[in-house]
């Protein structure tokens, strides 16, 4: 039933031909969730630079904690910089 794919970016929706008779609430659900950027250019860079200074952040934390002799459990602190480095990153590269 589901054998073509039609691609708007970011995932994949069924043609149009391919949806049961029956299946209008969900043909709008489909047309409501056409892929739209909500941020630009500038705001893709932004998210790109931050994404690259969260990175370094953690990586210069990282070797700070490793040279310091600090107690390897302090290496929790790196979650938290290399979390906001990936979902800057994801959210530049999604569009979002």
């Amino acid at each position: 039933m589901f054998h073509k794919r039609e691609t708007c970016g970011c995932g994949w929706w069924p043609s149009e031909e391919d949806w049961p008779p029956m299946a209008r609430p969900i043909r709008e659900i489909q047309a409501a969730y056409k892929c739209v950027p909500n941020i630009g250019a500038r705001g893709r860079r932004r998210r790109f630079v931050m994404a690259a200074v969260s990175t370094a952040a953690a990586l210069a934390l990282a070797l700070y904690l490793q040279l310091g002799g600090f107690p390897p459990a302090w290496r929790g602190l790196l979650a938290a910089p290399f979390l906001a480095a990936a979902l800057y990153y994801f959210q530049a590269r999604e569009k979002t």
